[in-house]
């Protein structure tokens, strides 16, 4: 079965870059911009792991987490952010990892094969 993936970052950038890195480990990735975007992909894309930025425009990252856990707690959160005291919020909002930025590529890799996802 197929592993879906949603990015989820403002910074386009860095978003393609995560993007390109796991499609090349054969996930199916899709990418998501604003609080708004996220959670109409997440009814529509249905990814098993979504990987955020903790700080987008439209919402709070623990606002975010706590939905997507609210519309299917199956889903894996991986949160990202350049703030480490994000790291405990994350955490209660119902986040399973935390990475700080900036990361090397290795460790979003790691982070995904640690929720016991493989590519296609």
């Amino acid at each position: 079965m197929e592993t879906k993936i949603l990015i989820v970052e403002d910074e386009a950038d860095l978003c393609l870059l995560v993007q390109n890195f796991l499609e090349t480990k054969e996930y199916v990735v899709q990418s998501a911009y604003t609080f708004e975007e996220v959670m109409q992909k997440v009814h529509t894309f249905e990814p098993d792991i979504v990987i955020m930025d903790y700080n987008l425009p439209g919402g709070k990252g623990t606002d975010l987490v706590s939905s997507i856990k609210k519309h299917n707690p199956r889903i894996s959160v991986i949160v990202i952010s350049g703030m480490n005291e994000a790291q405990e919020a994350a955490r209660q909002s119902g986040a399973e990892q935390f990475i700080e930025k900036p990361f090397p590529l290795s460790k979003i890799g790691k982070a995904v094969e640690a929720t016991g996802a493989s590519g296609s």
